[in-house]
């Protein structure tokens, strides 16, 4: 399982705790016990929204990690401002797109699209 897929699992833990499931390597929920369950539709809408901000943490913080070496003390390099910047602007990431993600919203490959069209918030590396 990716990272993603492990936030999915602590996300249905958190708001199905009542109801008794697994999940497969590819995804796939199977109901363990003979309560009611609730659609996936009903499950998505209540989850996606962290599902979401889940996959751009990660996101956010495979790019992180790819430029953590512009910024140490001793690489010294003109555009060292600019990364400082840029990776501030990563870690706000999350809290920006929470606030987009209201009525009906999808995302996809760094791109949110919601009753405003399209907005992509990451910013361009230096």
């Amino acid at each position: 399982m990716d990272k993603v897929e492990l936030k999915y699992t602590h996300i249905m833990k958190t708001n199905y705790p009542q109801i008794s499931w697994s999940c497969d390597e590819d995804g796939s929920f199977n109901w363990i016990d003979s309560t009611v369950k609730p659609d996936f539709d009903t499950i998505w809408d209540t989850i996606k929204k962290d599902v979401y901000l889940a996959q751009i943490r990660v996101e956010r913080n495979d790019l992180l990690t790819e430029t953590d070496k512009y910024i140490m003390s001793d690489y010294t390099h003109a555009k060292k401002d600019l990364y400082i910047t840029y990776r501030q602007e990563l870690r706000d990431l999350p809290e920006k797109y929470e606030i987009l993600m209201t009525g009906m919203f999808d995302y996809k490959d760094k791109v949110l699209t919601n009753d405003g069209g399209e907005t992509n918030l990451f910013p361009v590396s230096p």
